[in-house]
């Protein structure tokens, strides 16, 4: 019996090597494996190509938003040169609004343009040949004091500014308008002398010429100050001023006609 059983399985084992290595039946056993696994290849396929467009889109879209990003960056390039031009555009049409202020007629001024400094000592291009002339005032564009005329030559003059140690100027602080002296002391600030202490000025206060002196109109804008304390044995104020024309940024001053 266990040698017919033996005899059985070793030709069942002989005819399936025979069917296996004949080409069209290994084609049959391959085809009923593929059947066998097809359900799962169609569903990794089916990841395979979700996943592929997923990295396709994402690369995609990456490189959208690096195009976008370049142009919104050369946008804003082009904007920030407009934002430049018109800015300088703007600044330079309020100096000439304020070199027409009519509040200064034009026949009482002469608009110049500075050609140089040395120190606090400014010179500009129009002298004698236009009219200016020794002691005259100067003042910014907005109408603040920057110095007066020293020197005049036939197509220039020479300028000295109230913050120059030589120069002393008759004040009043505009709360009170208690009467002092401006002196200055270079790099644009001044001190007050002859300040009583009971004067209101304080920090911030402006400081007005007062008329007295012969050279200096009443009423013209001098500075505010800076810092300011009291002195009891003199029974005065100290105070510090910084002028208001910010001589050493101006390219184009006027000279008030007397």
């Amino acid at each position: 019996m266990k040698a017919r059983t033996l005899l059985y399985s070793l030709l069942a084992g002989t005819v399936l090597l025979i069917f296996i290595g004949h080409s069209d039946i290994a084609d049959n056993v391959g085809g009923i494996g593929y059947l066998a696994i097809k359900p799962l290849v169609k569903g990794g396929n089916v990841i395979a190509g979700r996943l592929t467009e997923g990295f396709a889109a994402c690369f995609a879209d990456k490189r959208y938003l690096l195009e976008t990003n370049r142009q919104l960056r050369r946008r804003n390039e082009a904007l920030q040169t407009a934002l430049i031009m018109y800015e300088g555009a703007y600044l330079d049409n309020i100096n000439l609004r304020k070199m027409m202020d009519l509040s200064i007629p034009a026949t009482a001024t002469i608009y110049t343009t500075v050609v140089g400094r040395d120190g606090q000592i400014m010179y500009i291009d129009k002298g004698r040949e236009k009219g200016v002339r020794a002691d005259q005032v100067v003042v910014s564009p907005e109408g603040a004091v920057v110095g007066h005329v020293i020197a005049v030559y036939p197509t220039g003059a020479k300028v000295m500014g109230v913050t120059d140690e030589r120069s002393y100027v008759g004040a009043i602080v505009s709360q009170d308008r208690h009467p002092c002296v401006m002196h200055g002391m270079g790099g644009g600030k001044a001190e007050l002398l002859y300040l009583p202490i009971e004067s209101a000025a304080a920090v911030g206060s402006g400081i007005l010429t007062s008329g007295i002196g012969g050279i200096y109109p009443r009423g013209l804008m001098l500075g505010h100050i800076l810092s300011i304390a009291e002195d009891k044995h003199t029974m005065m104020k100290k105070a510090v001023v910084a002028s208001a024309s910010r001589a050493e940024l101006l390219e184009e001053v006027m000279v008030l006609r007397r």
